[in-house]
């Protein structure tokens, strides 16, 4: 199945310029993004032709008031690193997911190895 993610609700906090937001739809998610830099959102909607990402420019902590269980992932690459509340993030990212939905974090590993 070339879009395994067909019907899939996907929120990506702190989606940036939209690269993964975009893999993410083609893969057939129907995906938002959201992110409080609106200067890398005009790049994510300048790259957005097919216009099936909405972006919205927010935090998780303002979006999740209005978005409690509408997601059935969220998704945040490399974003944590850059959060001063972990804590509050990681509960607002809880917050929009659906009941048994996934929360899937991915962040830079500064080793040599890495």
């Amino acid at each position: 199945n070339p879009q395994p993610l067909t019907s899939i609700e996907i929120l990506d906090a702190g989606c940036g310029g939209g690269i993964l937001a975009e893999a993410l739809m083609r893969s057939g998610g129907t995906v938002t993004g959201i992110d409080p830099a609106e200067e890398l959102l005009e790049v994510a909607k300048h790259h957005n032709v097919s216009r099936n990402i909405n972006y919205y420019p927010v935090t998780v902590e303002e979006f999740s008031k209005e978005n409690k269980n509408k997601f059935d992932a969220v998704v945040s690459s490399e974003v944590i690193e850059h959060i001063c509340e972990l804590e509050v993030f990681l509960e607002k990212c809880i917050r929009c997911l659906k009941p048994g939905g996934s929360l899937f974090i991915t962040t830079v590993n500064q080793t040599l190895l890495a």
